[in-house]
């Protein structure tokens, strides 16, 4: 599914779907968060436009989460309680407003591809009514990690003005909130 969308720019939902029933989670996207451009991401649900908000990227970028995603190692999949103190997370407002209505509970969270700027990362999400992501999935996070970063040089080289529901993240953004 990822290659099929590398070459089918509006296949990378669909890849990211495949990716969600592959580790039996209930949403999966890949993330880009750049200083100067903000957050952008392909999730594994088309349209979910109260999630792309403005509200739900200025709670993320104020909230632990983004901090402790920020400081994640390149390949290295992580699981949520690895990374932070899940409970305080579950209590916050970005867990209560946008993460819980979405049965995203807790999550693995891969970065693949990191600079001075920005970061790159495969997350995966489950509810609150399964299990943690075991070392299994960890393990398969670390091998599906270069064929995401594959995939997303080749639909780049490919399509460089059509990235999947990307907009041109090939240029700058500035993006400014109520607060200026």
């Amino acid at each position: 599914a990822l290659y099929q969308a590398a070459h089918e720019p509006q296949q990378w939902t669909q890849a990211m779907e495949a990716v969600r029933i592959l580790f039996d989670g209930s949403r999966s996207c890949l993330l880009l968060i750049d200083a100067a451009s903000g957050y952008r991401s392909v999730p594994s649900v088309a349209d979910d436009w109260e999630f792309d908000s403005g509200n739900a990227f200025e709670l993320a970028v104020s909230d632990d989460l983004h901090d402790a995603w920020l400081n994640l190692e390149v390949g290295r999949p992580t699981r949520y309680c690895e990374m932070m103190d899940l409970k305080a997370f579950r209590e916050r407002d970005l867990s209560r407003l946008f993460f819980r209505p979405r049965d995203m509970d807790n999550g693995l969270v891969s970065i693949f591809k990191s600079g001075p700027l920005t970061h790159w990362s495969l997350d995966i999400s489950r509810s609150r009514k399964q299990e943690e992501f075991s070392d299994r999935h960890v393990a398969l996070s670390r091998r599906l990690l270069p064929h995401v970063l594959r995939a997303r040089e080749i639909s780049t080289a490919l399509n460089p003005r059509i990235t999947p529901r990307w907009p041109d993240f090939t240029h700058a953004y500035f993006v400014v909130d109520a607060r200026g």
